[in-house]
């Protein structure tokens, strides 16, 4: 993929989900961009700009930020601690730290 750009170096990417696009006004959106796990857009017209100019460095670079999550995700830790937050919130009135 060695001087590739845009959709020829993200064919693979896309077709594995691993440009994960989400729009900008989403709760989540910080979330994925602070973890350079995917792209904040404002309408589906801003993905193919984001995907045209996509190197194949920024693409290396965020593979292991992907891999991460990925391997969070699926051993559950965001479940968890979001059911230990809820937990906590329940009992927070009968907590006396």
């Amino acid at each position: 993929m060695e001087g590739k750009r845009g959709s020829e170096c993200l064919l693979k990417s896309v077709s594995n989900i691993d440009f994960n696009p989400i729009w900008k006004h989403a709760a989540a959106a910080n979330w994925v961009t602070e973890n350079h796990v995917g792209f904040a857009v404002e309408n589906l017209a801003d993905i193919w700009p984001i995907i045209e100019n996509f190197t194949e460095d920024q693409y290396n670079a965020m593979q292991p930020n992907l891999a991460r999550v990925s391997k969070l995700i699926r051993n559950g830790v965001f479940a968890k601690h979001a059911a230990l937050d809820a937990l906590l919130a329940v009992n927070e009135p009968y907590n006396k730290w």
